[in-house]
């Protein structure tokens, strides 16, 4: 069914906020691949590349209930694009620090650090926001179309980033991602955080901690929520081994170039892609049987990935192989993620909307870092393929415990519950 065209102001609204998360997604991109490759080049170990992915992740999870309840209490726009603002400054200064200094591991860590402390402070509220920047009939079409042109980015940067990372210095990767955080923040500027306006709670408003205490009751009070919750943490934990454990596997284990490597990992934002449009164009709802076959096919495509590794290839094949498992994974994780946030953000009262995805994105983000140290340790002492192997039963597992999770069907309320509401913009 052909998608109903939105009035002038409203697709603005939508393409602007596209651009402007995508953007800043790509600044985010560039930073953290070329800083990977450049921590593997020099250490070659697998433990020393998760570690510095798992700086980029842990402090984002644990700020997020914190950037939550603020994005709930203040404005939106104004936490945004001061983010972008300091990521580009930030990221200019310690390119111009990196011209007369040594690039070491040891300032990649903090300068990714810092990043890391920034970057939930575009994503917690951009989520948050989504009710508020078109109408309820368009949302399935912004966080498709966000995907869509993310995985459009993301399937161009690392192919590109990837085949001049051997001749164009480091550090001009850092100058080119401070400018596309500018340009995010200026193209944010013009975002209506208010084109669809929010009923208001007549109460008044209540401390912060009162605010965030207030959202983690709701949360835990939630059985759906918990489950939800749990779901996150175990797939998080387990589909981290693909982050931590394939750039070494394709680069020192199977000893590929920078450019196929980069044209592998694009599977994954191309698969977001295709997993995109067809969650926008067939009006796809997250369900039980969804999300069953959804992880049902990640354990599988788990022992896709172990098989190229495990076994002597001839390098074109396991690379072609390596790039199906991760488009078959990219689709996966976009038919998830959309159909889940349009869920979530029609489930959850919108005044908490903040603060109950900050929760969810702690304990889900939290996982990945512990799960990327963890699989980054043991690829130092086990074959990849066998972790990979293993990691695909327990997915299948999870994948068992999805099919009995009847919580979800008709967990939609017919209206939302009352709820406290602090501030928000």
């Amino acid at each position: 069914m052909k998608p109903t065209a939105l009035p002038a102001r409203e697709s603005m609204n939508l393409w602007l906020s596209v651009a402007g998360q995508g953007v800043s997604s790509l600044g985010h991109y560039l930073f953290s691949f070329s800083m990977g490759l450049y921590v593997l080049s020099l250490t070659g170990s697998a433990q020393s590349y998760a570690a510095t992915v798992a700086f980029s992740l842990l402090p984002s999870a644990l700020l997020s209930p914190i950037v939550g309840t603020l994005a709930d209490r203040i404005s939106k726009k104004f936490l945004i694009v001061a983010s972008d603002v300091l990521s580009s400054l930030l990221l200019l200064s310690f390119f111009l620090f990196v011209r007369t200094q040594a690039l070491t591991v040891g300032s990649i860590y903090f300068v990714t650090l810092l990043m890391s402390l920034l970057s939930p402070f575009v994503s917690v509220p951009f989520t948050a926001a989504a009710p508020r920047l078109v109408s309820d009939a368009a949302l399935p079409r912004l966080v498709s179309c966000r995907t869509a042109v993310m995985s459009i980015i993301q399937v161009a940067a690392p192919i590109a980033s990837g085949a001049v990372y051997a001749v164009l210095d480091t550090r001009t990767f850092l100058l080119l991602a401070s400018a596309f955080y500018a340009m995010s923040a200026l193209s944010e500027l013009f975002i209506d955080f208010n084109f669809s306006p929010m009923k208001q709670a007549d109460e008044a408003p209540s401390s912060f901690l009162r605010n965030l205490a207030f959202g983690a009751r709701y949360l835990l009070s939630s059985r759906l929520l918990l489950y939800i919750m749990g779901f996150c943490m175990m797939l998080n934990l387990l589909l981290s081994a693909v982050d931590a454990l394939l750039p070494f596997s394709i680069l020192e284990i199977l000893h590929l170039k920078e450019s196929t490597y980069g044209l592998i990992m694009a599977g994954f934002s191309a698969g977001n892609l295709l997993g995109s449009v067809y969650v926008g164009r067939l009006s796809v709802n997250f369900s039980r049987r969804l999300l069953t076959v959804c992880v049902s096919a990640c354990a599988l495509t788990l022992f896709a990935m172990a098989f190229p590794i495990g076994f002597s290839l001839p390098s074109q094949v396991a690379a072609l192989l390596l790039l199906l498992a991760c488009a078959a994974v990219g689709v996966q994780s976009a038919i998830l993620n959309i159909t889940s946030n349009v869920f979530l953000q029609r489930l959850v009262p919108g005044p908490l909307l903040g603060r109950i995805n900050g929760f969810l994105m702690m304990v889900s983000m939290l996982f990945t870092p512990v799960g990327m140290l963890l699989f980054g340790t043991l690829a130092d002492h086990f074959s990849p393929a066998l972790i990979f192997s293993v990691c695909g039963v327990f997915v299948g597992v999870v994948a068992l415990l999805c099919h009995r999770m009847t919580i979800l069907d008709n967990a939609l309320p017919s209206s939302p519950p009352e709820t406290q509401k602090g501030r928000a913009a």
